[in-house]
């Protein structure tokens, strides 16, 4: 649907012929085509620019379809994860398995570092463009006895639903 009606010889140069060959990103027609129809000047221009409004309120409109998606998933993200706290609720964190499931759980572990990245022994450090604390280190010191202030790990169990 569009919003404007526009001749259909322009119409079509435009659905055919704005184009653009996406590997070499040539264009597949030039405005050649359009200075080659027969029709009023006036008429001409009045059409190409209905095409073009025609054309930025079909984005207009894909763009609120896209945020109109991004509202469902962010809805339906925010529903998976209520059902899998129940889920989790519901098993008391045991597996469980039918022959349509199964909800298992798998041990996980994250390095809390709760002190200024600064503060940080040199070697527990990553540098690139920004400091980052090198996680994996801290975590296996601390596995290995090695007290560091400020930097402690925290077990996780993550769902798995299948």
């Amino acid at each position: 649907m569009t919003l404007h009606e526009i001749d259909k010889n322009i119409q079509a140069i435009i659905d055919n012929g704005f184009s653009v060959d996406e590997e070499t990103g040539e264009l597949l027609f030039t405005t050649a085509d359009l200075d080659k129809l027969e029709m009023k000047r006036d008429e001409k221009v009045e059409n190409i620019a209905l095409a073009y409004l025609n054309e930025k309120s079909f984005i207009t409109q894909m763009k609120e379809q896209i945020d109109n998606y991004k509202n469902r998933i962010e809805q339906h993200e925010k529903r998976l994860q209520k059902i899998a706290n129940y889920l989790e609720f519901a098993t008391g964190g045991e597996k469980f398995e039918t022959p349509k499931c199964c909800v298992a759980y798998r041990k996980s572990e994250r390095v809390i570092i709760s002190t200024d990245i600064d503060k940080l022994p040199k070697k527990y450090v990553k540098k690139s463009i920004s400091v980052t604390p090198d996680k994996m280190k801290l975590k296996a010191d601390i596995k290995n006895g090695e007290q560091i202030d400020g930097v402690s790990i925290e077990s996780n169990r993550s769902i798995i639903i299948k």
